[in-house]
C-alpha cells in the first residue's frame, strides 16, 4: 500500500531534505507555484534543503544561475549537489586513466562542450573521434531521436567495434521542459550501454552520488528523505542506500507518463520495473506527495 501525504511537513523524523531539481522544483521554464515559499519554511524550522541535481553545471554555476531564477542559495537551500561535481571529482582522480589503462588518453566530447567539467583534462581531448580512447557522452544537440539517431549512434557504433568506454554525468533519459518531455544525454549513455558499451555514470541513480551527497552534507540515510519525480533515478537510487524517498505525482517524469499512459501508479511502478528487470520494491517509494508547493504546513 503506497502512503500518500499532503505536505512534505507530514514526514516524521526528517532533518535534511534532498529535492531533485527539474519535475520536483523547476518545470524547465520556471519554479513551480509555491516552491520558494515551502523551501523556507523548510528553512525557518531549522530543517536542511539540499538539491540533489542529475545537471552537469557545477555547484557555483547552477548557484548563479538559479539565483537569477529565484531560486537562491541560504535563503531556499542550504547546498547543491550537482552531477557534474561527482562527476568532477571522478577526472581528477583519474577515471579516465583508469577505464582506458593510459595516462595519455584521448577523450572525445560526444554532443554539448562542456568546458567547466573538462577543464582540468584540456590536454587530453580531441575534435576527432576516431582519435579518442574514451568518449564523454554530453547533451543532445536540440534534444532530439534525429540527433540521437543521425549523430550520436553512428560515432557510438564506432566506438563499440573499438570497446571504448564512455563516461556520463547524466544518467536522465528524458526531463521536463515546461509541459514537454524533451531527450536528455542518458538516452545516448543507454542505448551505448545496453549495444555492449563500458559507460561510468555518474549523477542519480548511482550510489557514489548519493554517498558524495552524504558525505558532502554531512547527512545520514536515517535522518534524510530523497524527493524526487523519476523512479529510476531518485526513488531507485535512494531506495538502494536505504534512504525514505518521497515521488511527486503531479508535476515532472513521472505524472507526465502515467497521464499519458492512462495508467496507474502501481502499475506503472510494475511496468518500470518488468522492463528494467528489477524488483518492483526497488522502484517503490516510501511516500507520495502530489507536488512541492501543494500547501504550507497548516
Amino acid at each position: 500500500m503506497l502512503t500518500q501525504i499532503d505536505s512534505i511537513f507530514d514526514i516524521p523524523n526528517v532533518k535534511n531534505y534532498f529535492f531533485d531539481m527539474y519535475g520536483v522544483l523547476w518545470n524547465g521554464k520556471q519554479l513551480y507555484d509555491g516552491v520558494a515559499d515551502v523551501l523556507m519554511t523548510l528553512r525557518q524550522q531549522e530543517k536542511k534543503v539540499f538539491i540533489l541535481t542529475n545537471q552537469t553545471a557545477l555547484r557555483q554555476t547552477f548557484i548563479e544561475t538559479r539565483q537569477n531564477q529565484g531560486l537562491i542559495y541560504q535563503i531556499h537551500y542550504d547546498d547543491v549537489i550537482t552531477s557534474g561535481d561527482v562527476c568532477l571529482q571522478a577526472f581528477q582522480s583519474g577515471i579516465c586513466e583508469q577505464a582506458t589503462g593510459k595516462t595519455d588518453y584521448r577523450l572525445f566530447v560526444l554532443g554539448l562542450a562542456n568546458p567547466a567539467l573538462t577543464n582540468e583534462i584540456q590536454s587530453h581531448l580531441t575534435n576527432n573521434a576516431d582519435e579518442a580512447d574514451i568518449f564523454y557522452i554530453s547533451s543532445l544537440y536540440g534534444d532530439t531521436f534525429q540527433t540521437l539517431e543521425d549523430v550520436f549512434i553512428p560515432i557510438m557504433q564506432k566506438g563499440l567495434l573499438k570497446n571504448i568506454p564512455a563516461v556520463c554525468a547524466n544518467p536522465d533519459v528524458f526531463v521536463m521542459h515546461g509541459s514537454d518531455k524533451i531527450l536528455a544525454q542518458g538516452a545516448a549513455a543507454k542505448w551505448y550501454r545496453e549495444h555492449g558499451g563500458k559507460v561510468y555514470f555518474f549523477g542519480k541513480p548511482e550510489s557514489i552520488t548519493f554517498q558524495y551527497a552524504l558525505k558532502r552534507t554531512q547527512s545520514t540515510v536515517t535522518d534524510s528523505v530523497m524527493v524526487g519525480d523519476m523512479l529510476m533515478t531518485d526513488i531507485l537510487g535512494a531506495n538502494g542506500i536505504g534512504m525514505p524517498t518521497v515521488l511527486v505525482t503531479q508535476t515532472g517524469m513521472t505524472g507526465y507518463d502515467m497521464c499519458r499512459q492512462k495508467i496507474s501508479l502501481t502499475d506503472f511502478i510494475t511496468q518500470q520495473a518488468q522492463q528494467e528487470k528489477i524488483p518492483v520494491s526497488s522502484l517503490t517509494p516510501t511516500y507520495l506527495l502530489p507536488q512541492i508547493g501543494l500547501a504550507i504546513q497548516k
